[in-house]
């Protein structure tokens, strides 16, 4: 079987199998036949061990970092939505009640499918962040639930913080599992 292989460590993903599927990978007209299998890695140097048993043997350079929307793709998580709250808010305003209409319907196309909330990893901040992002979580919650989504299906995750994303702490991304 063809298949691309992408290693994941430390909050970034690396295309380390399956190099010669690069152009149609990102792009996302990949054939039926090649498959993706997505590896969690404990280590960096577990991630160099899968380059080298797979591409890397090939005398390929080096493995491609991938962008995170192209590894959620890869994971079965179609694109996302995202509330954007104030600094210090839990505020749902019109914008955040326009995203909650649009995922109720989008879940509402395949009842079966998770939910996913995902907001930024506060591990080590202050414990009154942690309990913002909690409020968060339930008030989006609450309100999904109330729109008609069952709350067996609704899921919370993080993501790493990211420097470059200045409002990033301040959002919460609402995803759709479709694998």
């Amino acid at each position: 079987m063809t298949e691309i292989v992408l290693a994941e460590h430390d909050g970034t993903a690396w295309l380390v199998g399956g190099v010669e599927f690069i152009d149609d990978f990102l792009a996302n007209t990949l054939s039926p036949d090649v498959s993706i299998r997505v590896v969690a890695c404990q280590s960096h140097s577990e991630l160099a061990t899968l380059w080298e048993e797979n591409d890397g043997a090939k005398g390929a350079l080096q493995p491609w970092a991938i962008h995170p929307g192209i590894l959620a793709r890869a994971k079965g998580l179609t694109p996302g939505r995202a509330i954007a709250f104030g600094a210090w808010s839990a505020m749902l305003d019109d914008k955040a009640m326009d995203v909650l209409r649009d995922a109720v319907a989008e879940a509402a196309k395949n009842p079966a499918a998770p939910v996913v909330l995902k907001a930024a990893d506060l591990t080590g901040e202050p414990k009154p962040m942690a309990d913002l992002a909690n409020l968060r979580y339930a008030l989006v919650e609450a309100e999904l639930t109330q729109r008609g989504v069952d709350a067996a299906r609704i899921v919370r995750a993080t993501r790493p913080p990211d420097a470059n994303d200045t409002g990033g702490r301040d959002r919460i991304d609402i995803a759709f599992q479709t694998e």
